[in-house]
């Protein structure tokens, strides 16, 4: 097994510093997209040669995809730790796509169970097509509170969930969640929420886009529903979203996707529709190259160790904390005992968020990402008193909203199998540059009214 701390793409990639030197890339933003592994280019090269659609086995390319695409169904479910009761099902527009297709065809459920649990973290993937099929069945979504308060909220509080589902018994279609956070890394504990939804005739439903690369999933062992993630966020950019399932329940509340690929028969007047599955969910023509290369990728993760990948990221997380806390005015968001990994965000007291990260790039060649994350409710929730403090008096009316853009998000540092604790260094040593200099740093941009920060005279030089 060869050492997948090294065989990402892009580790050496070298950008032009607005000091006009030029300085090696240092990626912490995974939690967005992290490098592609060696690995899933090595899988579509060697499958494009044979190259041709599936669901045939009248040629012999035909016959190899097919083959192909089958292998790669069965890898992704044997290393998330699905059993013969689930099916996996590959969707477009990654993890958005595979939450909107659970939506809708949980809708089926509404009738009787017209309410569905979402917890106060969840990225807009995991929120908003639950919130948009509920509101066209008379349906509502409730947010599960989280432990603590403010920039101290932690994982998602159990007791809230159970009061949740007390209070509407036999009324809760689903539960959905994620399993690691991705504005804080927080680790939610996958096993008693699924518990508890299925313990009050509920369905659970997990967001795994931010555990699938830096953990085992456990489906069969927790007894997942419903499970989401996307290819792309595993190391495999151009691969699909991943529904897992259990097939009585992709037979019960069927996709409304139909086309070739899903019938016994047509004709003008009638449609007998597979009764098989998941092959009644496999319309059109998959992403052969994009779940091979993504099934090749997870079987490297799991021959190199699952929990040595998880070992990595929780310790890196937690070198990480560590040495941020030495920097003044900073502040890491969320407090938890459980584990942490992938995400860290914090801010720098008096320091925009946005100067933060346009300056690590510009002047350090360190990629972080600012802003909300697409998790607006729960960065919002977690800064607010912050923006409550603000002091406005001095500030004219006209410029106010400008004012509180610029401070409405956070920074954050994301971490990945090839992060090292060198890049955490090279970090810190870039914050504490930006808090020694940061009038000096100020000059250098023009600030937009939505609180983005532009370089005056330098950009990015695009040269592909």
């Amino acid at each position: 097994m060869p050492d997948l701390i090294n065989d990402f793409i892009g580790l050496d990639t070298e950008y032009k510093l607005a000091s006009g030197s030029t300085k090696r890339r240092i990626h912490l933003d995974g939690a967005a997209s992290p490098l592609v592994m060696k690995t899933a280019i090595d899988a579509r090269d060697a499958l494009l040669p044979h190259y041709s659609n599936s669901h045939s086995f009248s040629h012999a390319s035909a016959h190899v995809c097919s083959q192909a695409h089958t292998w790669a169904k069965q890898t992704i479910l044997d290393t998330c730790g699905a059993d013969e009761q689930y099916s996996l099902v590959s969707l477009g527009n990654g993890t958005t796509g595979v939450m909107n297709n659970i939506a809708r065809r949980l809708t089926k459920r509404a009738s009787e169970k017209p309410i569905v649990l979402v917890s106060a973290m969840e990225h807009h993937a995991n929120d908003l097509p639950h919130r948009e099929q509920t509101a066209l069945v008379n349906a509502e979504v409730i947010h599960i509170p989280l432990v603590g308060e403010s920039a101290q909220q932690g994982e998602i509080d159990l007791v809230a969930l159970e009061a949740l589902l007390k209070e509407h018994p036999g009324r809760v279609n689903y539960v959905s969640f994620s399993g690691v956070s991705n504005v804080t890394g927080i680790v939610n504990p996958v096993a008693e929420i699924v518990a508890l939804a299925h313990q009050y005739d509920a369905l659970a439903v997990l967001d795994a886009a931010q555990s699938a690369a830096h953990m085992s999933l456990n489906i069969a062992e927790y007894d997942v529903d419903f499970v989401a993630f996307s290819g792309h966020k595993v190391y495999c950019a151009g691969s699909p979203g991943i529904l897992i399932a259990k097939s009585e329940l992709l037979a019960h509340y069927p996709s409304d996707e139909v086309g070739g690929g899903v019938v016994e028969r047509v004709d003008y007047d009638s449609v007998d529709y597979l009764n098989s599955y998941p092959q009644r969910e496999q319309a059109g023509t998959k992403d052969i190259l994009g779940i091979y290369s993504l099934a090749k990728v997870m079987a490297a993760l799991q021959g190199y160790g699952l929990d040595k990948v998880q070992a990595h990221g929780v310790e890196l997380w937690q070198y990480a904390a560590e040495q941020l806390a030495s920097i003044q005015g900073l502040v890491v968001y969320g407090q938890t005992e459980q584990t942490r990994l992938g995400a860290l965000s914090f801010n720098i007291e008096d320091v925009d968020h946005g100067l933060v990260a346009a300056v690590l790039s510009d002047y350090f060649g360190i990629a972080v990402r600012n802003e909300c994350f697409c998790a607006h409710p729960y960065v919002s929730s977690m800064v607010k008193e912050a923006l409550w403090d603000l002091d406005l008096d001095s500030v004219p009316e006209e410029q106010q909203a400008a004012m509180i853009n610029r401070k409405r998000g956070m920074v954050r540092a994301s971490f990945s199998l090839y992060n090292t604790r060198d890049d955490v260094d090279a970090l810190c040593s870039a914050l504490r540059e930006i808090v020694a200099n940061k009038e000096s740093f100020e000059k250098e941009y023009d600030i937009s009214e939505l609180g983005e920060y532009r370089h005056k005279s330098f950009v990015v030089e695009f040269t592909l």
